[in-house]
């Protein structure tokens, strides 16, 4: 995975992540902070420009859902070139990304994390026939099966206010 930044008058500035893929490449974009992005436009030049810096080595091929429930702490979700279900966390802003140990036999789309130890994500199984959600209350060292109601079949989202 590559994480973007850019950089103003040689300091990083970021507000928050945007994950996704570009073919078999998943990519985190950090965004731009307000006060960077209004002396760029007040100045009349064009956007700062950005860098990209390979911040994961696993093979990541689909980001789904991202939670950053700080500035710099976020956990991401999605699927490798084995079609298993990954989640990373990174707590440096998206410089450095560390792979979770999940439950097998999961896909996940959605992630919500109200705080820095407790985060949920929901998806399917790995025969798209019964949906799941695992749930973290230590920051990711260690996620968990949640029981849901009989009948329901995937789950693409999910929010967490607390």
């Amino acid at each position: 995975m590559r994480s973007l930044e850019t950089r103003r008058a040689g300091k990083r500035t970021r507000t928050g992540l945007l994950c996704g893929s570009l073919g078999a490449i998943a990519i985190v974009l950090a965004a731009l902070s307000p006060a960077a992005t209004a002396t760029a436009e007040s100045a009349g030049t064009a956007s700062p420009a950005w860098r990209v810096t390979v911040s994961h080595s696993a093979a990541i091929t689909l980001l789904k859902g991202i939670a950053c429930p700080s500035l710099t702490t976020c956990q991401a979700v999605g699927q490798n070139s084995s079609n298993a279900g990954v989640a990373i966390k990174t707590t440096d802003g998206g410089s450095a990304w560390k792979a979770e140990k999940l439950p097998t036999g999961i896909h996940l789309y959605g992630i919500a994390c109200p705080s820095l130890t407790t985060c949920q994500a929901v998806g399917e199984n790995s025969s798209a026939t019964k949906a799941l959600a695992v749930k973290t209350t230590d920051g990711g060292s260690a996620w968990k099966t949640e029981k849901l109601p009989a009948g329901i079949v995937t789950l693409y989202g999910i929010v967490c206010p607390s």
